[in-house]
C-alpha cells in the first residue's frame, strides 16, 4: 500500500528503512513464482536519496533470488540516465550472480525509446554482461549483446 518512489520529506533513517523494505518485498515478489521480469529496483531514489550502508548486500540478495529462480532483473532507462551509478552497482551484482538481465527505456513517448541504450550497453560490457532476456510469444530468450 505504500508507493515507494513517491515518499517526500523523508529522514535519513526512515529512508535507509525504506530502501531495506523495498527490496524485502522485491526478493518476495521474486520468491512467489508469479513474475518473469521486476523493473525499476532501483526507482525509489527518485524521491530517497538515503541509501542505506547494505544496499550492495540488499542488491546481491535479491540478484541471487532472482537467479535462482530465473527472473530477470531490469535496468532502466530512467534510473540509467538518472542514477547511473545504482545502476552499475545493480549490474554488477546481477553479473555476480549470473542473473538475466532485462533493458527497458521507460519511453513514455516514441521520441524516448531506446534513449539509455548505448550507456546501458556500456554498463553492461564493463562489469562483463554478455546477453539480455528477451520475450518471444512469451517465451523466454538470452539475446547476445
Amino acid at each position: 500500500g505504500v508507493l515507494f518512489e513517491h515518499m517526500i520529506d523523508l529522514k535519513r533513517e526512515a529512508g535507509e528503512q525504506l530502501w531495506t523494505q523495498y527490496y524485502t518485498l522485491l526478493r518476495e515478489a521474486v520468491d512467489s513464482g508469479n513474475f518473469s521480469v521486476i523493473s525499476h529496483p532501483v526507482r525509489m531514489r527518485v524521491t530517497n536519496p538515503f541509501l542505506p550502508e547494505s544496499l550492495d548486500e540488499e542488491l546481491d540478495q535479491l540478484a541471487a533470488k532472482a537467479a535462482h529462480a530465473n527472473v530477470a532483473l531490469e535496468l532502466n532507462g530512467y534510473d540509467t540516465l538518472n542514477y547511473t551509478d545504482l545502476v552499475r552497482r545493480l549490474a554488477y551484482a546481477c553479473a555476480r550472480h549470473n542473473t538475466p538481465i532485462s533493458i527497458g527505456s521507460d519511453a513514455h513517448y516514441p521520441a524516448r525509446i531506446a534513449q539509455a541504450h548505448q550507456e546501458t550497453e556500456r554498463i553492461l560490457h564493463e562489469v562483463g554482461i554478455t546477453h539480455i532476456r528477451i520475450w518471444k510469444q512469451l517465451q523466454p530468450e538470452e539475446y547476445a549483446i
